[in-house]
C-alpha cells in the first residue's frame, strides 16, 4: 500500500513488471507507465490526482490491467481514472467509478476493454480521440456505462479529418448504456470516426443541450462530421432529447440493421416497439417473454455470447440487445 502525497507514484519501466494486490492512494498520478508492458492486477487506485491521468497514466505502453478499481481520482485535463496516450493496453474486469473527470481517455491508442463498469464519472465514462492518419482501434466488449455525467457514456472524435475514415476506429459489442447525461449524445457521441455498434442496449440517457439556442440532440446516440456508423442488433428506447430522443445524425452515414430504432435509420429488420424490459426503473434491462427483440436479430457479426457470457442464440434466432434470453 502506498499513500501520502507525491511520493505515492509508481513508475513501471519493464515488460516483466507485476503489480498485484496494492492500494495506490493520494498520489500525483497513481501509476505511470512508459513504453513497457507490465501486468497490474487486483489493485485499488483511489484519491490520486494528476494533469494527464489521476489513477494511471500510460504513455505508449501495453499494460494488462485486470480486476482493478479506479475510484474517486481526479485529473486536470484527461482521464481521472486511466489515460492512454498511444500503446496497446488491455483492461478487463475493472471498475471506473466516481472519478472527477472521465473514467478512461484514449488518444490514438489501440485499446481492448472487456467486462468493465464505468459508473458515476463526472466527465463521461470514456473519451476517445483519434488522428485520421493513424490506425488505432478501441474495442469495448460486455461493459456497462451508467450514470456518467457531462460527456455521456462514450465520446469519440477525430481531429484533422478531411474525408470519411478509411478504417474501423471504435467497436462496441454486448454493452449497456443507461442513465448517462451530456449536452449532446447522452449514450454515445461520434464525431468523424468509423464505428461498429453490435448487440448493445441504449436506454434512459438524457441530453441537456447548450442553452435555448441549442437544446440538445441525440439522447441515445449522436453523430456528426464524416462519421460512418453501423448498428446491428441494438435497442434504443426511453432516451430523452429535445431533438432526436433516441438517435440524431447531423452529418455522416448511419446504417442500422435488425435493431429497435426509430424509422429512418435503417430498413432491414428494424422496428420501433417497446422492448419490454424486465425492470428498467431498477436498471434491469433484460427483456421479458413476448418482447419483440427475442429471436429477431441476425447472427451476422453477432458475438457468440451475451454481456453475461450466456451463449447466443438461445432460441430460434439471436436476440436484439446486450442480453440473450
Amino acid at each position: 500500500s502506498r499513500a501520502g502525497g507525491a511520493d505515492a507514484r509508481i513508475a513501471a519501466d519493464g515488460d516483466d513488471a507485476v503489480l498485484d494486490g496494492f492500494a495506490v492512494a493520494k498520489g500525483q498520478s497513481g501509476m505511470y507507465i512508459r513504453h513497457c508492458s507490465p501486468r497490474v492486477a487486483n489493485c485499488l487506485f483511489t484519491g490520486n490526482s494528476g494533469t494527464l491521468g489521476g489513477g494511471m497514466t500510460n504513455e505508449g505502453g501495453s499494460p494488462t490491467v485486470v480486476n482493478c478499481v479506479f475510484k474517486q481520482n481526479q485529473a486536470d485535463i484527461y482521464a481521472a481514472g486511466m489515460s492512454n496516450m498511444g500503446g496497446s493496453p488491455t483492461v478487463q474486469d475493472s471498475l471506473f467509478e466516481e472519478n472527477t473527470g472521465c473514467g478512461m481517455y484514449n488518444a490514438d491508442a489501440t485499446v481492448m476493454v472487456k467486462r468493465c463498469v464505468f459508473r458515476g464519472n463526472t466527465r463521461g465514462g470514456m473519451r476517445n480521440e483519434f488522428t485520421a492518419e493513424r490506425r488505432s482501434l478501441v474495442t469495448v466488449e460486455s461493459c456497462l456505462f451508467s450514470d456518467n455525467l457531462a460527456m455521456g457514456g462514450i465520446f469519440s472524435s477525430v481531429s484533422i479529418l478531411t474525408e470519411p475514415p478509411a478504417a474501423l476506429q471504435l467497436r462496441v459489442t454486448n454493452s449497456v448504456f443507461m442513465r448517462n447525461t451530456a449536452p449532446v449524445g447522452g449514450g454515445l457521441y461520434d464525431s468523424g470516426s468509423m464505428a461498429s455498434i453490435t448487440n448493445c442496449t441504449i436506454t434512459q440517457n438524457t441530453v441537456f443541450g447548450y442553452g435555448s439556442d441549442a437544446p440538445g440532440w441525440g439522447g441515445g446516440f449522436y453523430q456528426d462530421a464524416n462519421a460512418v456508423t453501423t448498428m446491428t442488433n441494438c435497442i434504443f428506447w426511453g432516451n430523452t432529447a429535445a431533438q432526436g430522443p433516441e438517435v440524431f445524425v447531423a452529418a455522416g452515414t448511419l446504417t442500422a440493421r435488425y435493431s429497435c430504432i426509430p424509422a429512418g435509420f435503417g430498413d432491414v429488420g428494424t422496428f420501433y416497439l417497446n422492448p419490454l424490459f424486465l425492470d428498467p426503473l431498477n436498471k434491469d434491462v433484460r427483456v421479458e417473454t413476448g418482447s419483440p427483440c427475442i429471436d429477431t436479430g441476425t447472427a451476422d457479426d453477432a458475438p457468440a455470447t451475451d454481456i453475461t457470457g450466456r451463449p447466443r442464440p438461445q432460441g430460434a434466432g439471436v436476440d436484439i440487445g446486450a442480453y440473450e434470453r
